[in-house]
């Protein structure tokens, strides 16, 4: 990052956060060969400075001018982007598609512009006296800047803090934990909230539809409750650990279930409650469960991946999708065409767009009807 990077540099003091939640960025790096530039700016040309709108919650971006300067930052040309530029630039993103958020530069200036600190360090370096003669490389200290972000990009819980509080519940367990993580979307997106999940005029009918999906298709009752914030609470089998056995109270039990409360976005799931169950469903008696039991739970799906949203949420997702409808013609989320941005976007779709911001801010509203929070 500036000031005085010799090489690929995100600009620093360029990042804004706008009132719509797209971050201005710009970057300068060694100019390429593609670039249309004539050969007389060519030949003067030393950097690339692009301008650029970012959308950190799906990673997606535009450039909206690109200038030419010589080696000591002097303007040699410049041209502004138009609309081609902009469609070409995310049917791009769309075919290299890697998951978001990921190890680049657009991280690097989503991290930048969010960090609360980053801008006053620099300012302070800026100020301190330079030595006339110094071993220490000069991108050294950027260098550290840099990695200090990029480390913000993987998600990492601390599930130590559980492990001295008697009277924490799994339910205080779980809602930590989803706090961590919108910690960690705000470490780089500044304008992050968690999201509200399915709209709540809309809620009960969604809720309805699920369940009655999962009677025709699975032999549990009706037990999926969609809960404020993207939270989905849903009964499943409880795999029981060997050697357990149903007290007495229980013991014509034929089948144990569980509660689980998950956050479809961040993944995190955690189970609340378990129950013996007769041949009818009837709970004969609970199973108390403590934070050791919730926490082991948690800790083995999150060391899998980090947290993956159960199957559930995606049936939730897609039976929100078909109740709202909401972008275009209805399409089946998950048979997207070969032009598909995003589930019930297409490349066509976003081409009737007339500005940089408005494609961007078509395809987070797409990516969040898909997905309560596009942060996974």
């Amino acid at each position: 990052m500036y000031p005085r990077d010799t090489a690929h540099a995100v600009h620093l003091s360029a990042l804004k956060f706008r009132p719509d939640g797209l971050l201005s960025s710009a970057t300068r790096y060694p100019r390429v060969s593609q670039e249309p530039w004539t050969q007389e700016e060519s030949d003067r040309g030393w950097y690339s400075y692009a301008q650029r709108l970012i959308d950190c919650e799906t990673g997606y971006f535009v450039e909206t001018s690109s200038t030419l300067l010589d080696r000591h930052g002097r303007l040699v040309a410049s041209r502004q982007t138009q609309h081609a530029d902009w469609l070409a630039r995310l049917t791009e993103q769309t075919q290299r598609r890697i998951n978001w958020p990921a190890k680049n530069e657009i991280f690097l200036a989503c991290a930048g512009a969010s960090s609360p600190t980053l801008k006053a360090v620099r300012a302070r370096r800026a100020r301190a006296p330079v030595p006339l003669i110094s071993y220490a490389p000069l991108t050294q200290g950027l260098s550290a800047d840099s990695d200090a972000l990029y480390a913000l990009q993987e998600m990492r819980y601390d599930l130590t803090r559980f492990t001295a509080r008697p009277t924490a519940t799994p339910v205080h367990l779980f809602e930590e934990l989803r706090q961590q993580h919108a910690r960690w979307r705000k470490s780089f997106n500044l304008p992050h909230a968690p999201s509200a999940g399915v709209p709540h005029a809309i809620r009960a009918e969604v809720q309805h539809k699920v369940n009655q999906w999962l009677q025709r298709t699975s032999p549990l009752p009706e037990t999926v409750r969609l809960m404020d914030e993207g939270v989905v609470e849903y009964e499943a089998d409880w795999l029981l650990p060997y050697g357990i056995v149903p007290p007495a109270k229980a013991q014509h039990a034929q089948y144990a279930t569980e509660t689980l409360r998950a956050d479809c976005a961040s993944g995190v799931s955690v189970p609340i409650s378990r129950h013996w169950r007769d041949a009818q469903g009837q709970d004969l008696q609970p199973v108390k469960i403590t934070v050791k039991d919730a926490l082991a739970q948690a800790r083995a799906v999150l060391e899998r991946g980090h947290g993956q949203a159960p199957e559930i949420c995606a049936l939730v997702e897609r039976m929100a999708a078909e109740t709202v409808q909401p972008l275009g013609e209805a399409r089946d989320p998950n048979q997207p065409g070969k032009n598909t941005v995003e589930p019930s976007l297409t490349v066509e779709d976003l081409a009737r767009e007339k500005t940089p911001e408005a494609m961007l801010l078509r395809i987070r509203a797409a990516a969040r009807s898909h997905h309560p929070d596009a942060s996974s």
